[in-house]
């Protein structure tokens, strides 16, 4: 495990995130859903201090999947760690497809979309 902080608003947490080999730093665009103390994870910037900003964003996508499903430790709240990271899959930007996202998680609270 390594060590990751990070800073949102204006608060500093700190968390140990799974390495391998670790090389360098990790870095997610998330979103923070503060009730549930949980950050929603859209994108993979850095990866053990690889840029991944170069890449298709579909490959971007699986990535991140990938490393989180590699990493059920994201997934929980632990004495390490006191949030939880979860992937969120893409959805097509079409009525049909954002109805059929939002049938399978019908108590989630939308308040927007990205």
């Amino acid at each position: 495990f390594a060590l990751a902080c990070g800073l949102f608003s204006g608060v500093l947490f700190c968390m140990w995130l799974p390495v391998r080999r670790f090389k360098g730093y990790t870095m997610f665009d998330c979103v923070y859903v503060e009730s549930q103390g949980m950050y929603c994870v859209l994108d993979v910037l850095y990866w053990h201090g690889s840029s991944m900003q170069q890449l298709e964003t579909d490959c971007r996508f699986f990535w991140v999947k990938s490393r989180i499903d590699e990493s059920p430790e994201l997934k929980s709240i632990s004495k390490h760690n006191p949030y939880t990271f979860v992937d969120i899959l893409p959805v097509a930007c079409e009525p049909a497809a954002l109805r059929e996202a939002l049938s399978r998680t019908p108590d989630l609270k939308v308040d927007g979309l990205l």
